[in-house]
């Protein structure tokens, strides 16, 4: 019996510990995939009003777990893929259609500061075009 398959095996393994790799033991130390993004976020919007662009923050309404995003009020749902596109839907913000918010998540290097940003849409129109953003802030 040919002995050299299992012999590759411990010496891949050997180099992994001797270079500090865990060789999946415990697991990546930093998510990966959609993942990256899991947390809760502050969510910053623009709409327009009657005076001009209006502004709203709503703290830690936006939640993201491995996935699938949600808020706070339980009334958006949608989903991240490992790229960071991002796509929800809410009620609009100012009628009583729904919202279609899209955009990018990017993941930071440092803990809990993961951040987003893109546009939205109303089903029936605010008026607004690009100046209908938001942004996403993630909280420690």
């Amino acid at each position: 019996m040919n002995q050299r398959p299992m012999r590759s095996v411990v010496v891949v393994l050997s180099l992994l510990v001797l270079a500090g790799c865990a060789a999946g033991v415990n697991g990546p130390t930093t998510p990966t995939g959609v993942a990256q993004f899991n947390g809760s976020y502050n969510f910053f919007f623009k709409y327009p009003s009657p005076s001009g662009i209006t502004s709203r923050t709503l703290p830690r309404y936006l939640y993201i777990n491995d996935g699938v995003v949600t808020s706070s009020d339980g009334l958006s749902s949608g989903s991240v893929d490992h790229f960071g596109a991002i796509r929800f839907q809410t009620p609009c913000p100012i009628n009583s259609s729904t919202a279609t918010w899209t955009g990018n998540m990017n993941a930071s290097a440092r803990s809990g500061s993961n951040f987003g940003q893109g546009t939205y849409t109303c089903g029936i129109a605010i008026g607004g075009g690009s100046q209908d953003s938001w942004q996403a802030n993630q909280t420690p």
